[in-house]
């Protein structure tokens, strides 16, 4: 609700100050609610989500086996000889290090791969939002969540002139330098 409030409240900023430009069709989506509500969406939900409770069932199955084999060494660690109680300790030491190595591979796995699926629900989002900002005439579509520009009609952007005007103006300061300092090499010194 509060980035709803700032980021209207700076679109209004925007509208005001333009007020004499010629007006613009702004919208706004919520990208998160398009990913949440729509088919596809739904569809990546719940695929990863039966994946995580498949990687959840093999490590706890291999976690109860751990505990287990933790459990018959405490019980039997007092008829162990010192240098056997100490060999099984250390493997079950290595076991335990290997399955929270084996837990952290998941956790990444699962958000790499989450990570590979939003990215591709955000290109099928954003296409579609180019396909209907151009069948309503928007000439500008703002994420309500993040204030995200989503789609500018052509010609409202205005990075191609910018860049050239820099360079403009670099080439013009660059020049100016170029000459001032040819006319302190001219000059003699008192």
């Amino acid at each position: 609700m509060k980035k709803t409030l700032v980021t209207s409240s700076a679109l209004l900023c925007v509208v005001t100050a333009f007020a004499d430009a010629p007006k613009l069709d702004i919208r706004v989506i919520d990208t998160v609610q398009v990913m949440q509500q729509s088919e596809e969406g739904k569809k990546i939900v719940q695929e990863f989500e039966q994946e995580r409770q498949a990687v959840a069932k093999g490590l706890e199955t291999e976690q109860q086996k751990l505990m287990k084999e933790v459990q018959d060494y405490e019980t039997r660690k007092a008829t162990l000889t010192e240098t056997a109680s100490r060999k099984q300790r250390g493997d079950l030491e290595e076991k335990d290090a290997t399955f929270k190595r084996r837990v952290a591979n998941a956790e990444a796995e699962l958000r790499e791969k989450m990570q590979e699926r939003t990215e591709a629900i955000s290109r099928s989002v954003e296409a579609s939002i180019k396909q209907v900002a151009a069948e309503r005439g928007a000439d500008l579509v703002l994420d309500v969540m993040t204030g995200r520009v989503l789609h500018a009609k052509d010609g409202l952007n205005l990075t191609g002139q910018t860049v050239a005007k820099m360079d403009a103006s670099k080439k013009t300061e660059g020049s100016v330098k170029m000459a001032s300092a040819g006319n302190a090499k001219a000059k003699p010194a008192a």
